[in-house]
């Protein structure tokens, strides 16, 4: 499945985590991570619209798509109360790191979140992947933030864009 056939499957869904729900999902690529769902926060160029991981196998399957937007629907909703269920749940899985965006990308409530959850646990790297020069550049800079700002060859100038915007 590529980015195009997914949007084609694409249904909007309204409902919110459960209370007891893991906001943490699993995938082959990030291990464990918060992810999101790529229709409606990413922007893919053509590259990859074709070759993106999460836009192929279990990410796509109808229960993957419905948690990642209850995630999403979340921290719209409450960042905060958000970035407290993250805290708890990575320390009770004892996470060594945390990954941001796992599939899908940066939404502007999510910055909040993020900045929330690496104040919390300032010894837990937090690693956040984006291709959106305007919100990544808005990641509060933290000595356990790491940025991983993602182009590819059609996309460089977005590059430029990210060096103009960044503190």
């Amino acid at each position: 499945m590529s980015v195009k056939s997914l949007a084609k499957k694409h249904v909007h869904y309204s409902e919110r985590l459960d209370p007891r729900e893991d906001p943490f999902s699993t995938n082959r690529v990030t291990g464990r991570s918060l992810n999101f769902p790529i229709i409606g926060t990413c922007n893919p160029t053509k590259i990859c619209a074709v070759t993106c991981y999460f836009a192929k196998g279990p990410s796509t399957w109808t229960a993957s798509l419905k948690k990642q937007h209850r995630l999403m629907n979340s921290i719209k909703d409450d960042p905060a109360g958000v970035a407290a269920r993250i805290v708890k749940a990575a320390r009770r899985k004892k996470l060594t790191f945390i990954r941001w965006t796992g599939g899908g990308d940066l939404f502007e409530e999510l910055l909040p979140c993020i900045d929330a959850v690496a104040v919390a646990m300032p010894d837990v790297p937090q690693w956040v992947v984006s291709r959106i020069p305007r919100l990544a550049a808005q990641v509060t800079p933290r000595h356990n933030v790491y940025l991983h700002f993602s182009v590819d060859r059609s996309s460089w100038a977005r590059l430029d864009e990210f060096r103009g915007l960044a503190p």
